[in-house]
C-alpha cells in the first residue's frame, strides 16, 4: 500500500532511467511516476524499506503523484524541514519522537 511509503527517495536513486522523482517545496514533498520512462525492472521495488512499491511499465503517458505529504516545519524558526511522513518514520525507528527531532539542523 503506496500510502505507507515514507519518502525516503532510495526508489529514485535506484531507478535506471529516472522514471521516479521526487518534488518538493516549502509545503509539500511528492513522488512522481513519468510513467514513459519506466521499463519494468523493478528495481524500485527491490530497494523500497516499506516493500510498498509496486510497478511495472505501463503504456500511460501522463506523469502521476504516487505518494504526497506536507512538509514539517521548525517551531523556532518556522524553516521547512522534511516531509511529515519522513519525521513520522524517524520517529518510529528512534521508538520516540524526542522534541528535538521537529527543530531544523540551525535550531538544534
Amino acid at each position: 500500500d503506496i500510502s505507507h511509503c515514507n519518502l525516503c527517495g532510495f526508489c529514485v536513486q535506484a531507478c535506471p532511467t529516472q522514471a521516479l522523482m521526487i518534488r518538493e517545496d516549502q509545503h509539500q514533498t511528492e513522488l512522481w511516476m513519468l510513467s514513459e520512462k519506466c521499463v519494468g525492472c523493478q528495481k524500485c521495488e527491490q530497494v523500497c524499506s516499506n516493500r510498498v512499491l509496486t510497478l511495472g511499465a505501463t503504456q500511460q503517458k501522463e506523469p502521476v503523484i504516487l505518494m504526497s505529504s506536507e512538509r514539517a516545519h521548525c517551531p523556532h524558526c518556522g524553516t521547512s524541514t522534511v516531509s511529515r511522513v519522513e519525521l513520522e518514520a524517524v520517529a518510529a525507528m528512534l521508538g520516540e519522537h524526542p522534541q528535538w527531532l521537529d527543530l531544523c539542523l540551525s535550531c538544534r
